[in-house]
């Protein structure tokens, strides 16, 4: 895949935008179809952004005894082992970015509380919804 950069991805946010706007559900799929005829690829450069994708994957992966992710990635893509590390920059690095993606998180929950509430107006809802 040949470098995209924003502008490439802006053009393709639109066409996607403009081909879903009233659609309540899309399959991933079908977004690649949407948007396929706007990139062309290289495959050495998908090769290195595959490992890219499953480096990143495997250090997710590493849990502690109760589930709990061990490496945490700062603003760069360094990742913190948080168990091992003493280095306090490091670990309110790590704080921030989890700050950002738990904020992220609640919001998008409002959001969805908000519409299910628009849908269903009579219905209290307990805080599982």
């Amino acid at each position: 895949m040949r470098k995209n950069n924003r502008s490439d991805t802006a053009i393709a946010k639109g066409v996607v935008k403009e081909n879903i706007d009233r659609m309540e559900k899309i399959n991933l799929s079908e977004v690649i179809e949407i948007i396929r005829p706007l990139y062309t690829f290289v495959p050495a450069e998908l090769v290195e952004k595959e490992l890219k994708h499953k480096a990143r994957y495997i250090m997710r992966s590493f849990k502690d005894e109760n589930g709990v992710g061990i490496f945490f990635s700062d603003s760069k893509g360094v990742y913190i082992n948080i168990e091992q590390s003493e280095n306090i920059e490091d670990l309110a690095k790590v704080k921030v970015q989890l700050s950002v993606k738990y904020s992220g998180i609640l919001t998008a929950m409002e959001k969805v509380r908000a519409k299910i509430k628009q849908i269903m107006p009579n219905i209290k809802l307990n805080k599982s919804i």
